[in-house]
């Protein structure tokens, strides 16, 4: 029992050196997270570097890589095999077309716009979701491969969702 009040002792010995507002603010954040309820972003979707979102979308057969990005970008460079949902349009369709159980990488020019997509998709019933941390020019800077071959003229990313549903 001795041990107990002198390791209480201690804690509380050190807890007088942190600074009182520090101690408030890492309170508050507690009760805030009690009483909303709310569930942190970083526990919705995984935010990955460019080599393990490469990896893991390789290694799982049932995955899907969206690009968020308007199709002018997508146009002049992107992952292989990516379909191109513009965050401004198209990603209700895809939310209500692509089956729930399938992973989503999502990414785009910078990380923002697929954080935020990813996010959309959790709240569609979404749960296995990646977002691409820098989006493409983080994975540029890490030289993984990208395709540069224009395409000539956009295919709508609802067509790829309605003829192969049942693939996706």
């Amino acid at each position: 029992m001795r041990n107990y009040y002198t390791e209480l002792h201690r804690v509380v010995t050190e807890l007088h050196r942190v600074p009182i507002a520090f101690g408030i603010a890492i309170c508050l954040l507690l009760f805030s997270f009690s009483i909303t309820g709310q569930i942190p972003d970083s526990l919705k979707f995984k935010s990955i570097s460019a080599r393990e979102f490469h990896e893991q979308y390789l290694h799982d057969k049932n995955a899907l890589l969206l690009d968020v990005r308007e199709y002018a970008d997508y146009r002049k460079s992107r992952i292989k095999y990516a379909f191109n949902i513009p965050f401004t349009k198209g990603l209700d369709i895809a939310a209500d077309t692509i089956n729930k159980d399938k992973a989503l990488f999502i990414y785009c020019y910078a990380g923002g716009r697929s954080k935020k997509a990813a996010l959309f998709f959790y709240e569609k019933g979404f749960r296995k979701l990646y977002s691409l941390k820098g989006g493409m020019i983080g994975w540029k800077r890490d030289r993984m491969p990208v395709v540069r071959k224009k395409l000539k003229r956009p295919v709508p990313c609802a067509l790829y969702l309605t003829t192969s549903a049942a693939a996706l």
